[in-house]
């Protein structure tokens, strides 16, 4: 079903998730690894932000994979908001 994030009319949409992880070893590998870990983000979700510009929106998806959280400090620091769907 449609989730209403606001009004977009000069900003920009991006979203992360791992939807084509490939199966190999019995390990889900995809796009999303975290830095620290050099691991692959362990989530079926899906991160949406909605940002003034598409290179904000890309960057702070991968921001809120990695840290969990659709309510992240840069969020607010970058005019941003979020969403993470099962």
């Amino acid at each position: 079903a449609p989730i209403f994030l606001g009004d977009l009319a000069d900003g920009a949409l991006a979203t992360s998730a791992n939807y084509f992880a490939i199966e190999s070893s019995a390990k889900a590998q995809g796009h999303l690894i975290n830095p620290k870990t050099h691991q692959v983000v362990d989530s079926s979700r899906s991160f949406c932000v909605i940002a003034p510009t598409a290179t904000l929106a890309d960057a702070l998806t991968k921001v809120v994979a990695m840290s969990g959280s659709t309510s992240h400090s840069a969020l607010t620091r970058y005019q941003a908001r979020a969403i993470a769907l099962p």
